[in-house]
């Protein structure tokens, strides 16, 4: 059957390039339809429908068509002993697989273009402005309604007119790559036909990055959801960042509801090359998308949806005030088991800043001061080496509270609508020109005053879980003051820890001196020195009641009080919380693994608990896993987006859960609730 895949290619081959001179071997994407999928890909399809549109913004570029690779191949004399190699491979064993994979892989990489070939090529690529392009795959059996191949093949970012052909040959060998291969062996597809078109277009610089999902899979058709990063998406998609995420209406294009990440680097292109950087406290900490930006994007995916016939993933740029389109494909996972969307009940689970930990216990003091009762009670606030602070409350507090708070605002309305205005009006002082000229204890107070009402705000809106409405008009003002008052304190303390950081010089990669400075030593100014701060960083320690514990009486708090890396006390203490990728429940022992190249020694039926989900890593999973649980990633990752494909269930963005578990464990997980619960079994 792969001798009549090859024969396919030759054909197509034959019929589509019967004079290799009078061909056209670049194509620009303005004038693709979807009806040349089969000379352009997809990929390239899909966005040339949509180049010359005046809603979608798209990077210029051009097309270089499957038929190029074909006569490649044949020109360069690798034809047959290619299509040899895949034929007569056991795609049942996996090693196998890998040889054909590095096979292939050198002969394409070895191989030159026809220089007639590369000459349009080049001169395609000059006429693009900036001299700095991203080249994309876009192959035959790519962004399909059943098959995304999310993440399988190259993309080259930085690339210049002189490092084109390498690069071009690049993405054309990542379609005999050892994940490639994989995926086409996992989803039963290896009798597919081999062909690539490859996209040339204009590097967008970007400072903010992400995905969007037209239709959640699984919610129900009322929200858009968009996942951003800053600055390139690269690390969003491979599943190694954790990004904010944004609930927009999906009639009225409203952003209603943000969750916002504190992110400590950016990926950005630097003098041509892609590089890591450390984000300052103020970039690290905005919010990456307005209410403007909101609404692009979900009228783009609406309009996307409306003119394809199907829900779509997109990927996007923004640069300057510009949101810029770079992919579009059909969702290839929509669930059966669907539920509206509905604000969550959200509190912190983890900070950066010691100071941070301060301002929210002084605000949980002020609480009762604010309406009269105990909104939530007596955090706990857990330092580990090297981590960030973890915060925990008592898990009868996050179950009674929020009813005595609805009891409260249902029998003191006119009480509660003046704190409401009076938490608006620290808001707006807290928005002044003039605020941040202020001494900094004075902000401190101002902040601790503020704080204990987003608490309640974060619970209102919580109550939606427990069949509890708030009324309409209500319920925009609260979710309105959230994101305000959020923002605005996430800024003021940026800029005064930013201030503080800049007095250390140099800084270690990753590393903020300032995360362990006291409010006290902020306020006063004392200096202290850089090696005692990174000697606190290492500490283990707890926050509680105002007072530092470490050692063995942070250890014995720490057991008493909150959830520990014991699996048992861990469940007996209360839920985990993670993101859903896929629903379902997963049952059986633990594999822990920080690499993927290791999935060769995964045994079956095991749940994986790893890092982050790479696109390498599912396709390579056994046939037989029960489950996967990561520390990072977003929602729509390609990692997430392979795992609904193979439907495994999946839960990503727990924290430290490599650390909690480990290989041999024996849990079960239930993925279908809000609140993610893991329980300790017999081996």
């Amino acid at each position: 059957m792969n001798i009549a895949c090859a024969m396919f290619i030759f054909l197509r081959f034959l019929t589509q390039v019967r004079d290799f001179k009078k061909m056209k071997y670049t194509i620009p994407l303005q004038t693709i339809k979807q009806k040349d999928k089969i000379a352009v890909g997809n990929k390239a399809a899909f966005l040339g429908e949509f180049a010359k549109s005046r809603q979608i913004q798209i990077p210029r570029g051009f097309v270089v068509p499957v038929y190029v690779f074909d006569a490649t191949i044949v020109a360069s004399g690798i034809y047959a002993s290619l299509y040899k190699r895949i034929d007569e491979t056991d795609f049942e064993d996996r090693k196998d697989i890998e040889r054909t994979g590095r096979f292939a892989v050198r002969k394409i990489q070895n191989m030159r273009i026809p220089e007639f070939m590369l000459a349009e090529i080049a001169q395609a690529a000059r006429k693009l402005e900036y001299g700095v392009f991203a080249v994309r795959s876009s192959a035959i059996v790519e962004d399909e309604a059943g098959l995304s191949w999310a993440g399988q093949f190259e993309t080259v970012l930085g690339a210049s007119v002189n490092t084109l052909e390498q690069d071009i040959k690049k993405v054309w060998a990542s379609m005999f790559s050892y994940k490639a291969l994989i995926y086409r062996a996992t989803h039963k597809r290896t009798h597919d036909p081999y062909g690539m078109a490859v996209i040339v277009q204009e590097l967008i610089p970007a400072h903010v990055s992400g995905v969007g999902f037209s239709t959640h899979p699984n919610f129900e058709l009322n929200i858009h959801t968009v996942e951003a990063v800053s600055g390139m998406g690269n690390m969003l998609v491979s599943g190694k960042e954790n990004p904010d995420l944004y609930i927009i209406e999906k009639k009225k294009h409203k952003l209603i509801d943000a969750s916002i990440v504190i992110q400590k680097k950016e990926s950005v292109f630097i003098k041509g090359n892609l590089v890591s950087r450390k984000l300052s406290r103020l970039k690290g900490a905005r919010m990456l998308l307005s209410q403007e930006d909101a609404s692009v994007l979900s009228k783009n995916m609406g309009f996307l949806e409306k003119q394809l016939g199907v829900p779509v993933d997109i990927e996007w740029a923004k640069c300057g005030d510009q949101i810029i389109l770079l992919q579009v494909r059909p969702i290839t996972y929509k669930t059966s088991h669907t539920e509206t969307y509905t604000h969550k009940l959200v509190w912190h689970q983890q900070v950066q800043a010691f100071l941070v930990t301060e301002i929210w216990a002084a605000s949980e003091r002020y609480a009762k001061k604010l309406l009269g009762i105990n909104t939530i009670a007596d955090p706990i606030f857990v330092h580990n080496s090297n981590s960030g602070i973890d915060i925990y409350y008592h898990k009868d507090d996050i179950r009674n509270k929020p009813m005595l708070l609805l009891e409260f605002y249902k029998n003191n309305p006119v009480l509660f609508t003046k704190t409401f205005q009076r938490y608006m009006k620290l808001v707006n002082e807290m928005k002044s020109v003039d605020f941040l000229k202020r001494p900094v204890g004075d902000i401190f107070k101002v902040l601790e005053r503020a704080w204990p009402f987003m608490g309640v705000l974060y619970i209102l809106l919580g109550l939606r879980d427990r069949g509890v409405y708030l009324p309409k008009l209500l319920e925009k003002k609260v979710v309105h003051a959230r994101i305000t008052g959020e923002k605005i304190s996430h800024s003021i303390l940026s800029h005064i820890l930013m201030g503080r950081e800049a007095t250390f010089g140099l800084l270690d990669e990753g590393f903020y001196y300032t995360d362990f400075l006291t409010k006290r030593e902020i306020i006063a100014g004392v200096s202290v020195s850089a090696s005692k701060l990174q000697e606190r960083s290492k500490k283990t320690f707890v926050y509680y009641q105002d007072k530092i514990y470490t050692g063995r009486q942070a250890r014995q708090l720490v057991k008493e009080k909150t959830f520990t890396t014991n699996l048992k006390r861990l469940i007996d203490d209360g839920k985990l919380s993670g993101r859903r990728i896929y629903l379902g429940k997963m049952s059986g022992f633990v594999y822990v693994s920080s690499v993927h190249s290791d999935m060769y020694d995964m045994p079956n039926g095991y749940i994986l608990v790893t890092k982050s989900l790479s696109p390498e890593c599912v396709p390579s999973l056994p046939e037989g896993v029960t489950g996967i649980i990561t520390e990072q990633g977003g929602e729509f990752s390609h990692g997430a987006i392979l795992a609904r494909e193979r439907k495994i269930p999946c839960i990503v963005g727990i924290k430290n859960i490599t650390k909690i578990l480990k290989t041999g464990d024996a849990v079960s997980a239930n993925v279908n609730s809000e609140k993610i619960e893991i329980k300790s079994m017999q081996k």
